[in-house]
């Protein structure tokens, strides 16, 4: 994985900052309860996309690491 070389100068200085994993995913499943409420109980789609985002975010949360190590 790479940021690309913009990140070289676009900033003078970065931070990350790391959540651990569940507390980072509890995170995100509380802002998709806000934001579509009873999408999640009643559509089908929206909760497919939903289990979908956070099944690519945890596959994201893994590259990062192992391109950090």
């Amino acid at each position: 994985m790479t940021w690309g070389n913009e990140w070289n100068t676009a900033f003078d200085l970065v931070v990350f900052i790391r959540l651990e994993n569940e507390m980072s995913l509890a995170r995100h499943r509380k802002l998709n309860i806000e934001r579509y409420r009873d999408g999640l109980l009643n559509n089908e789609k929206i909760k497919e996309n939903s289990r979908l985002f956070l099944e690519w975010l945890i596959n994201m949360k893994i590259q990062f690491i192992r391109a950090l190590t």
